[in-house]
């Protein structure tokens, strides 16, 4: 009865954890490329690491909802089995 990662609350994790992966993807390049010995834009790497941390914490928000519908679920089935 824990919280399932299907329906609505699925596409919102694919999407999230999507838009984490292409962020990650443009840091592994940025050093990469300080590793080459070449000056970066500092501003788009405080930029993608701000981005990330908003979608962490929407990550969290959504896994937060996902286990609060899941514990009230449980609840109904039993109480509906404590009915009976």
């Amino acid at each position: 009865m824990g919280p399932t990662f299907d329906g609505e609350g699925r596409v919102e994790v694919v999407e999230l954890t999507r838009q984490l992966r292409a962020i990650g993807v443009n840091l592994n390049q940025a050093v990469h490329h300080m590793n080459a010995g070449n000056a970066f834009p500092g501003e788009n790497v405080r930029a993608w690491l701000i981005e990330a941390h908003g979608i962490m914490w929407a990550l969290d928000a959504l896994y937060a909802s996902l286990t609060f519908r899941a514990r009230r679920r449980a609840e109904t089935a039993i109480d509906k089995d404590g009915a009976q």
